[in-house]
């Protein structure tokens, strides 16, 4: 009796430990982070830099992270709408989005409320330098040639833009302080819809990353007269910077990903490495060598502070621009 009393004992303790180590396994699987999926916000419509963006970095991070990473879209008021939602929810880092250059620019243009300091950067992902495209058939080849026609016709040639505020219209408006001329501004719904109002003659220009004119210039359609870089692009080697033709206009826009502030330190670390498997990886990397997009990874610590220093430029910059 008093055998099978210790047998029955042991048995009991057995028990015992084994459920509290399945318990205490279980609890350490739940603070492990990730345990579920991440939904990526993306501000734009689907389709474009912004868009495929996020989808092939997020293709890469699934694996890196071994859960799902979903993507939407929450279109509306130049990325405020995505921005503000994305500020809205829990600090967890089951919620991220993807930032282009209207993150740092929104407050400035009276859209939303939202800064940089709402947000915990995870990392940049590209950097693309506009250029200034017309159509194929008009007068001017070259960027001085271009400014020649414009300071002979002053408020003639019409720019389309993506709405009042947009890096379209932004990089327009450095173009035509730094050269001393002055456009009559077209507003559309985006950019693709501009490109396609200059290829149907209804405006004159568009200031545009390479990448969103690609195909018109492929096919004959447009052309560039120069790239508003530091730098001459790969895909367009001929084509020269506008300072290399005497005016001194650079802009460049850009994206990165990013989620509410507040982040616990291990978690950021862990989306700050699967951001950069992301944008290291191959879907992303092949995405921009086809697309002529210039791949910039920035650490969650170099992108924070370049998101910083282009708020500090866009609130000094918007104010002085004609944006209306």
């Amino acid at each position: 009796m008093k055998k099978g009393k210790r047998r029955f004992l042991k048995l009991f303790a057995f028990v015992a430990v084994l459920a509290l180590m399945t318990s205490f396994a279980g609890c350490q699987s739940e603070d492990e982070f990730p345990s579920k999926q991440i939904s990526l916000v993306i501000q734009a419509a689907p389709g474009g830099e912004s868009d495929m963006t996020g989808r092939l970095v997020g293709q890469t991070m699934e694996k890196e992270l071994g859960v799902p990473v979903v993507a939407s879209n929450r279109t509306g008021a130049a990325g405020a709408v995505a921005f503000q939602y994305v500020k809205s929810q829990a600090a967890d880092g089951y919620t991220i989005g993807i930032c282009p250059a209207e993150i740092a620019m929104v407050q400035a243009l009276g859209l939303s409320e939202i800064v940089p300091d709402d947000m915990d950067f995870l990392g940049g992902a590209a950097e693309t330098s506009s250029s200034l495209i017309v159509s194929a058939n008009a007068p001017y080849d070259t960027l001085e040639e271009f400014v020649e026609y414009a300071k002979a016709n002053p408020g003639q040639l019409k720019s389309g833009t993506a709405g009042a505020g947009s890096t379209l219209h932004i990089a327009s408006a450095l173009l035509e302080r730094a050269a001393d001329i002055s456009f009559n501004y077209v507003p559309y719904d985006g950019s693709s819809e501009a490109i396609t109002a200059l290829m149907g003659g209804h405006v004159d220009i568009v200031t545009i990353g390479v990448l969103a004119a690609k195909a018109g210039v492929d096919s004959g359609d447009l052309k560039i007269l120069a790239i508003l870089g530091e730098e001459r692009v790969e895909q367009y080697p001929d084509v020269p910077t506008a300072q290399e033709a005497g005016v001194d206009c650079v802009y460049t826009t850009w994206v990165g990903l990013y989620a509410p502030s507040g982040l616990d330190a291990d978690v950021k670390a862990t989306l700050e490495a699967a951001v950069k498997a992301g944008v290291e990886g191959e879907p992303y990397q092949n995405f921009a060598k086809e697309r002529g997009l210039t791949i910039r990874y920035r650490t969650a610590a170099e992108f924070t502070q370049f998101v910083n220093e282009n708020y500090e430029m866009y609130s000094e910059l918007i104010p002085t621009l004609n944006l209306n």
